[in-house]
């Protein structure tokens, strides 16, 4: 597990099939990013934080963990954002994008942390600036 301080996102695990779960957001409140790890784990990691939203990069139909999180939370879940959307904690908004015709979901480009979750699509060229630090899932 890696924790990056500031407002940095923390990613909390990687769950068995390999994907990353990242928390953004602030000291009050976080949005959780492809939360495929066990919700405990999670949770434990929000540590009293209100958790605003639940974003997927790709549709988790097969893992349980996503609706579980959003239900112990009261937090909604995108699990198909549209591309344009908006998600915002604190001063940190997070943008879905176009993805890669390859990949079936979106990226979450934030510009005030200057990163973007590519979720499944991985290290891929997006036309962002060349500064972009990528979180892959």
């Amino acid at each position: 597990m890696r924790t990056l301080s500031g407002a940095q996102p923390v990613t909390l695990a990687s769950t068995e099939g390999g994907r990353n779960t990242w928390l953004v957001g602030d000291e009050r409140e976080v949005i959780a990013v492809d939360a495929l790890a066990d919700p405990d784990v999670v949770l434990g990691v929000v540590d009293g934080r209100r958790v605003v939203a639940v974003v997927c990069t790709t549709d988790p139909r097969d893992n349980p963990s996503v609706v579980d999180l959003g239900a112990r939370t009261g937090a909604p879940v995108w699990t198909r954002p549209q591309v344009g959307q908006e998600f915002t904690v604190g001063a940190v908004t997070l943008q879905a994008m176009s993805a890669p015709d390859s990949h079936q979901g979106v990226c979450l480009y934030s510009p005030t942390l200057g990163c973007v979750f590519t979720g499944d699509a991985g290290d891929v060229a997006l036309g962002l600036p060349p500064e972009t630090v990528v979180y892959s899932g």
